[in-house]
């Protein structure tokens, strides 16, 4: 392969990004793009920066989210998200996140001080005992690249505009559709046979932040992968809330994917699996995270 049919091989993962971080792409392609992801630290880069946007959708109540693709000047952004595109959207979904506080956290979460200051647990993949919030180990990693990596890293963010006014039609009709419970997703069907199929790992999670949460996983080798399948289970309460819940794995080099999401309500169970490109003895930890505030409450090593 010569480097012109390299790098237009890398240019078709260009706009993959937020498809990947919204859960739009296919199981295939989530397979392919994460073993892309371990070899191209620029596209690395842009998932790590749009790796908030399902979080701050989640605020946005549906007749918000539906004026954000309905509004014209709006309309105008998503044909071309530039920068300005992009920023404009993010201020105001942070916009409509301030009139509407605490907004799709669980009760007991709702004083907190968000992802950085809650838990006392470090960033997957960082060392025990360091402070470095998210946002600083980006900034680190952006650093040590070559200048080239963040021309090209704001050239990609530019593509993938018309993902994120697509992720506020999804927004919208999430809030006004009732999601039934249990949920299974990210997977119906897998190509791989049977046979070759061997859950390798069983574990009870351990809670990070005390909540009526409690959940287990197992882990199954797959010929491609690793398939991850979760059981959550939400104690009764007299408080009603939905609580938007999402499953990440933390590989040993440090990366992490998001595999699944759902919603819950008190007195539920939540069921839900998803695959990484990732073989199980790769995983450090699968993790159950606030898919609002980004806030780690359950953990279960490998």
């Amino acid at each position: 392969m010569t480097s012109a049919d390299t790098a237009s091989h890398d240019d078709d993962y260009a706009t993959w990004d937020a498809p990947y971080v919204l859960g739009a792409l296919d199981p295939d392609q989530r397979l392919e793009y994460e073993a892309h992801l371990s070899e191209c630290l620029e596209c690395r880069l842009a998932v790590a920066d749009l790796s908030g946007l399902p979080g701050l959708l989640g605020h946005i109540p549906g007749d918000v989210a539906l004026s954000l693709i309905e509004d014209e000047s709006a309309a105008d952004h998503a044909g071309r998200f530039g920068d300005a595109g992009f920023d404009a959207l993010l201020n105001r979904v942070r916009a409509s996140e301030a009139t509407t506080e605490d907004a799709g956290l669980l009760p007991f979460e709702s004083h907190g001080a968000g992802p950085s200051a809650a838990t006392g647990a470090t960033e997957p993949g960082g060392a025990a005992g360091t402070s470095a919030t998210p946002a600083e180990a980006r900034r680190t990693e952006l650093e040590r690249a070559p200048v080239s990596l963040a021309a090209a890293r704001e050239r990609k963010r530019s593509r993938s505009g018309p993902w994120l006014a697509l992720a506020g039609a999804v927004a919208a009709a999430a809030a006004a559709v009732a999601i039934t419970i249990p949920i299974t997703v990210a997977h119906t069907q897998h190509n791989n046979p049977p046979t070759a199929e061997q859950v390798v790992t069983e574990r009870q999670m351990d809670q990070v932040i005390p909540s009526p949460i409690t959940a287990n996983f197992t882990l199954t080798q797959l010929n491609s992968g690793t398939r991850v399948n979760m059981s959550c289970n939400y104690a009764p309460s007299d408080t009603d809330y939905t609580w938007d819940g999402a499953l990440w794995v933390v590989h040993t080099d440090g990366t992490q994917s998001m595999v699944a999401q759902w919603s819950a309500h008190p007195g539920q169970t939540v069921t839900a699996d998803g695959i990484t490109s990732a073989p199980a003895d790769k995983i450090r930890s699968v993790e159950i995270r606030s898919s609002t505030t980004n806030r780690v409450f359950l953990r279960g090593t490998v």
